[in-house]
């Protein structure tokens, strides 16, 4: 119950953040996620055969999942930024194909099937 209230809580923080904000940190978060990715593939923990999670103290950290949503707003903001006219051109779609595949190559390395098909599923929508 306690998890619950928690996750509530925080929902209605990140809700209550102006769009614009998100918008602005897009970048910033998906680096972030990025550079865990790399840190997992280097220095991770091994847990039932899986190299995928961070220890850090009494928590493990699975940046895979950050990911997930970290794309998601990268993208997001990528297309907000992007002129209509453009988001067809070739040159113009190699950037988001890029953004989606470099992350699924790494979280295809923990190895971890399920996420990576979810981060191409959530990129390629």
């Amino acid at each position: 119950m306690q998890r619950f209230g928690l996750g509530l809580m925080l929902m209605f923080v990140v809700a209550m953040v102006p769009i614009w904000f998100w918008r602005n940190m897009a970048g910033i978060a998906y680096i972030v996620s990025f550079v865990l990715l790399l840190f997992v593939e280097f220095f991770g923990e091994v847990g039932m055969g899986a190299q995928r999670w961070i220890d850090i103290g009494p928590i493990r950290l699975q940046p895979s999942e950050m990911m997930k949503f970290t794309l998601v707003m990268m993208l997001a903001a990528y297309y907000d930024w992007l002129e209509n006219r453009k988001t067809s051109r070739p040159l113009f779609v190699v950037i988001p194909v890029i953004l989606i595949i470099a992350p699924t190559v790494l979280v295809l390395l923990q190895p971890n099937l399920g996420t990576s098909l979810m981060l191409l599923m959530a990129g390629g929508r």
